[in-house]
């Protein structure tokens, strides 16, 4: 005879590994005709963005460009102007040896310049060497099937289920957008000659669910430096620029749970008035990664047997993730960074940024721990004529413990800036920071699921019509009804009990 069975599944997302690597990219920058020899070096930034991932067993290829913003002071000779700015780039490839990659895997990769050096070969020659620090995790899409029911048209089939809360992955989408605006000069703020650095950063967002998509928010942070046309000093203005953007994302629904990253891909910016530049515009390209998870609730079948027949049934273990608590914690960061001896006086901070960076999550049975750093990067002016323009990088250590039982769980954290402010003393800068923290506990419960289920050849056992069974401790219901091949229905009609019942040890139950 032949025994039915009905087969669900879930759609997880497993991380098969996480790992870091670092590799140096090295490129020499030489001027073209239409800039002025360079009498000092100023500033270096350099951002990474990755281009191209190559996916083969035990290894990934991360393939991508630097951009490179050099930020100098002119022979004065040649050029009136107290600073200038030149762009480049360079490519850069990261080979990870990463064992139990394989090629249907799903990547997600970052890159940070981690350090930076440069070296003035000659007055049109420039040396740098950057340090670019990779991170990729691997992530792998399957359904995770179960055995939820079983029947058999020529005899009676009791079952037990259980049901289990399974976090069940419903999307996981990378993004291309592009925002832009037009931006015009804060009153007070002079005309500008010539522009020679705009950066851009995803400083507040938020994310709505809807069905079938998402409806992300934010606003985008935008600082500019440069020259200003009326006493050809350097000055430093801030817009901000709301964005929305509609994320289509199938099978997303309102009640699930999102998770948004951002990336700066590429700042553009135009004038229009070269001779008085009041106005420009700017398109800032962002990568958008989306996570949605859903708790979704299952049946799985864990027993069965036949009052009619013999079954045969293999058994396995199926863990199943939960999420057991979501927490969205504000972190207060303060402290100092100190001016070096190497640094130049400041008379007045034109910008401070910073990053929180989050390095360990230690998880117990009373509570999880969070330890970061975040990483300040300061812009200001001195009082040096021929170094204007100088800037420091810091790092304030923070540690956040929140209450919550993590004991044989999983903690899947991450941080974003969401406020800061600062003031200079005489040769420190104070930072105040909030840095807003999403913790989700994952626990995993493991089940043990019917696999293979068959009709035994062998023949059913036969019994007295009627038994009386004195209860034992810890028996239930359904471990009764199997040993005896009945239903749990007919010994609580017998007995004038409920199916749900609790037994007690010593009572007295009548088999039919």
């Amino acid at each position: 005879m032949d025994i039915e069975t009905k087969i669900s599944g879930i759609s997880i997302c497993e991380t098969a590994l996480g790992c870091g690597s670092e590799v140096l990219a090295e490129t020499d920058v030489i001027l073209s005709e239409e800039y002025p020899d360079i009498l000092r070096v100023l500033q270096v930034d350099a951002m990474p963005v990755i281009k191209d991932r190559e996916v083969s067993n035990d290894r990934v290829i991360l393939k991508g460009d630097i951009a490179i913003r050099i930020i100098y002071v002119p022979d004065p000779k040649i050029s009136d102007m107290p600073a200038k700015s030149v762009t480049s780039s360079v490519s850069f490839t990261d080979v990870c040896e990463a064992a139990g990659v394989t090629g249907d895997m799903k990547i997600k990769s970052f890159a940070e310049v981690s350090n930076i050096d440069y070296s003035l070969i000659n007055s049109r020659k420039i040396n740098i060497k950057a340090a670019v620090s990779t991170e990729i995790k691997a992530v792998r899409h399957k359904t995770r099937e179960f055995v939820a029911d079983a029947k058999c048209e020529e005899g009676e089939i009791e079952t037990l289920k259980s049901e289990v809360s399974a976090l069940m992955s419903v999307a996981d989408e990378e993004f291309v957008i592009s925002v832009s605006d037009k931006l015009e000069f804060p009153s007070g703020s002079p005309a500008a000659a010539e522009m020679l650095k705009v950066s851009a950063d995803v400083t507040d967002y938020d994310v709505r669910l809807l069905a079938g998509k998402a409806i992300v928010k934010g606003i985008i942070k935008v600082g500019t430096l440069y020259v200003a046309k009326k006493n050809l000093k350097l000055e430093y203005m801030e817009h901000e620029i709301p964005f929305t953007e509609i994320l289509e994302l199938p099978g997303v629904a309102e009640d699930m749970d999102a998770d948004i990253d951002f990336s700066v891909l590429n700042v553009y910016f135009e004038t229009d008035n070269e001779e008085d530049i009041r106005e420009m515009g700017v398109e800032v390209t962002l990568s958008v990664s989306a996570a949605v998870t859903s708790a979704e609730n299952a049946l799985v079948l864990t027993d069965c047997f036949s009052p009619d027949f013999e079954i045969s049934f293999t058994k396995n273990y199926c863990d199943f993730d939960f999420a057991e608590a979501k927490l969205n914690p504000q972190i207060s960061v303060k402290g100092d960074i100190a001016f070096g001896e190497e640094n130049p006086a400041a008379e007045r901070i034109l910008s401070v940024s910073a990053k929180p960076v989050l390095d360990s999550v230690s998880v117990n049975n009373e509570n999880i721990t969070l330890r970061g750093r975040l990483k300040a990067d300061i812009l200001y002016l001195t009082a040096e004529e021929e170094m204007p323009l100088s800037g420091m990088r810091g790092e304030i250590p923070f540690v956040y413990t929140a209450d919550a039982d993590g004991e044989g769980k999983a903690a899947d954290c991450g941080v974003t800036l969401s406020n800061l402010s600062y003031t200079m003393g005489e040769r420190t800068v104070n930072i105040r920071a909030s840095v807003s923290a999403s913790i989700k506990v994952i626990g995993t419960e493991r089940v043990s699921v019917i696999g293979d289920i068959k009709a035994s050849e062998a023949e059913k056992n036969e019994r007295a019509p009627i038994v009386i069974y004195f209860v034992q401790s810890g028996d239930t219901l359904w471990n009764i009804a199997k040993k005896y091949k009945t239903t749990m229905g007919k010994i609580a009609a017998a007995n004038g009990i409920d199916t749900e019942k609790t037994l007690t040890g010593g009572e007295k139950l009548l088999i039919p």
